[in-house]
């Protein structure tokens, strides 16, 4: 990984950087060096969205967002004792990495919808 990327991790580690500060720094960072102009914006991200509703209700009582390039620089915060308990389980965290790549490039889709009772959960990626 190259300085920039690891300056911008260190940042979000110390708590100087939100994750969302950190997908556009790591976004800029990509941008220059496949050339393009500052501030010329690469196709929007994939996002991983999770909704709850409850009752017979249009708005969701829980919307959460977050960007699968979010969900690529996490892994890297994964602690080592973590990752061996994986391993362990037979799951390398390059198996990680591919699936969230998968998913990434497969496009939207809907991954769960459950309902039971006066509940709904929608998982979908858009």
């Amino acid at each position: 990984m190259d300085e920039n990327r690891m300056r911008v991790l260190q940042m979000v580690e110390e708590g100087k950087l939100n994750p969302e500060e950190a997908v556009r720094l790591l976004e800029a960072i990509r941008a220059k060096e496949q050339g393009r102009p500052e501030g010329a914006q690469a196709a929007p991200g994939r996002c991983l969205r999770v909704r709850v509703f409850q009752g017979n209700t249009e708005k969701p009582h829980v919307n959460v967002t977050v960007p699968l390039a979010l969900a690529k620089l996490a892994v890297r915060f994964i602690p080592r004792s973590a990752l061996e308990s994986l391993e362990e389980e037979g799951i390398k965290l390059e198996d990680i990495e591919q699936i969230i790549s998968g998913i990434e490039s497969a496009g939207p889709m809907r991954i769960v919808d459950v309902e039971a009772d006066d509940a709904k959960v929608e998982v979908f990626i858009e």
